[in-house]
């Protein structure tokens, strides 16, 4: 079964001296991890001294430890622990039967832009600010700055959503570039992920894509874009969480999964994507009915309560899901076989 857990943004960020309006997308430069929020929890199941063991994807590992640490202060009995190495590594283990479940990010299977302005800048062939297609869609003046495009170095998610939503839109894109966790582009400055944000500081000009606790992380600005209803919107927990909610139709049975690029939907942010757990269907491979009904109950917990009040409060940088999804996973792990 795979069900996701949270929603995060990949954006297009401009990092402008010359343009920076001094907004930023809320949040924090302190650790990810925040002081306790006391939350309210649903019944609670008979349990002693159950481990729960999980491993994956790093992106999302600051809210599994902070969900560890909250149900943990309700559960006392229940110990969890989340080890972020990657997807892939956290898939194996769960086939493998050796974790409990896998974090993954991939489904098995100050200015304003436009998707298409988007991928010309990425592509090389808008290089300057004052570009007449920015300045169209931005109703003013804009400097005459030569654009200076960070380039990940590095395979990552954030690359790999952010290139599927401009091969969505731009075929040109799509057939000189395409989409993977590692891209060739045109031109631009070299920089691997962790120090792309301090590229963006000190180049003027520069525009590169970051996930947005990185962006909240280093004060940075970020760029509006265009939705595909026609309005300009900015990555907020909102419109992050209404893509997701957009997108449930993808969802089928289990497998609660969905392509979140250019959602539908007004006020849907157009680069979000879930962030996903993975556990078995069936789980009286355990042999242990009382740590099975353990492992359902915190996800539920954290997908559809106490975890997603965290998010909501925001305590850790990742939006909510939305009330549909929510509804869905719950769904789907009312029908988990625990053994009772």
């Amino acid at each position: 079964m795979k069900l996701p857990t949270a929603m995060l943004g990949t954006i297009g960020l401009i990092a402008l001296a010359a343009l920076s309006g001094g907004g930023c997308q809320p949040g924090s430069s302190s650790p990810a991890i925040r002081p306790v929020l006391k939350t309210a929890t649903g019944a609670t199941p008979s349990i002693n001294n159950i481990e729960l063991r999980g491993s994956g994807a790093p992106l999302p590992e600051p809210v599994y430890q902070a969900w560890a640490e909250n149900y943990g202060q309700l559960h006392k009995d229940v110990k969890i622990t989340y080890q972020g190495n990657s997807s892939g590594n956290g898939v194996k283990a769960t086939t493998r039967k050796s974790v409990d479940f896998a974090g993954s990010d991939l489904a098995m299977n100050a200015a304003e832009l436009d998707a298409a302005v988007l991928a010309d800048i990425f592509l090389g062939k808008i290089s300057k600010w004052n570009d007449p297609r920015i300045v169209a869609i931005n109703n003013g003046r804009l400097p005459d700055l030569p654009i200076q495009v960070v380039r990940r170095t590095d395979a990552s998610t954030a690359t790999l959503v952010f290139t599927k939503y401009l091969c969505e839109i731009s075929p040109a894109f799509r057939e000189q570039v395409g989409a993977a966790r590692l891209v060739e582009l045109p031109g631009g400055i070299s920089a691997k992920g962790s120090k792309v944000p301090g590229v963006l500081k000190q180049t003027e000009g520069a525009i590169a894509y970051l996930e947005i606790p990185a962006v909240a992380q280093n004060d940075l600005d970020y760029a509006e874009l265009k939705d595909k209803d026609g309005g300009f919107v900015g990555p907020t927990p909102t419109t992050i969480s209404n893509a997701g909610d957009a997108m449930i139709g993808a969802f089928s049975g289990n497998l609660l999964v969905a392509n979140l690029g250019n959602a539908p939907g007004e006020r849907s942010y157009p680069i979000a994507f879930f962030t996903y757990l993975i556990i078995h269907k069936d789980l009286r491979y355990m042999g242990d009915a009382q740590k099975a009904k353990a492992l359902v109950d915190y996800l539920k917990w954290g997908t559809t309560g106490g975890g997603q009040s965290l998010l909501e409060a925001r305590q850790l940088d990742c939006a909510p899901l939305g009330p549909q999804v929510q509804k869905k996973i719950r769904q789907a792990l009312d029908n988990i076989v625990t053994g009772d």
